[in-house]
């Protein structure tokens, strides 16, 4: 990693660790992830719809699994869009996410690194309190596909992209 990368890295994950233990109405992070545009967010608490980005923890077993696989530095959010909320219909079945019944995006078998990928089973309607989240930046993301849906009280905020590079690179 270039020493640049690394310092933005570092950099990121420490503003990032502190905003999330220090009370603020508003929070700053940047995103370094290749999951969801790249740069600087503003979390607020707001309505969330469909298609907008949330900061949200995980269940403890993924952020386990997570952390231990090196997916996420440890205690770290993820920034995902919220696919399908309450009354949605979910469905995990042939390899595929289908949501409402539309066939919305695949399921790998295993990671970048070729280490085996659980996927979340289920076909089922989303509860009142649950969202499902999904990259729809890369397929490669680590997201609700494979650990289900989240509660919201696992949402941080929903994040409004302040400076952001479209770059999926």
């Amino acid at each position: 990693m270039k020493p640049r990368y690394l310092f933005i890295t570092v950099a990121s994950v420490t503003i990032l660790s502190i905003s999330l233990f220090v009370k603020f109405p508003v929070k700053v992070i940047y995103n370094p992830s290749t999951s969801a545009p790249k740069g600087t967010h503003l979390i607020v608490n707001s309505t969330i719809q469909k298609g907008d980005y949330v900061l949200s923890n995980i269940p403890e077993q993924a952020r386990i699994l997570a952390e231990k696989r090196r997916y996420l530095p440890e205690n770290i959010p993820i920034l995902k869009p919220m696919v399908a909320g309450p009354w949605d219909h979910i469905c995990i079945k042939n390899g595929r996410l289908f949501i409402n019944g539309k066939s919305i995006a695949m399921l790998l078998k295993q990671d970048s690194k070729g280490r085996k990928l659980v996927p979340w089973t289920g076909c089922r309607v989303l509860y009142e309190n649950e969202l499902f989240l999904l990259s729809t930046y890369t397929h490669l993301s680590y997201d609700s596909r494979y650990f289900g849906p989240v509660t919201r009280k696992l949402i941080i905020g929903k994040a409004i992209p302040l400076w952001v590079s479209d770059n999926k690179n």
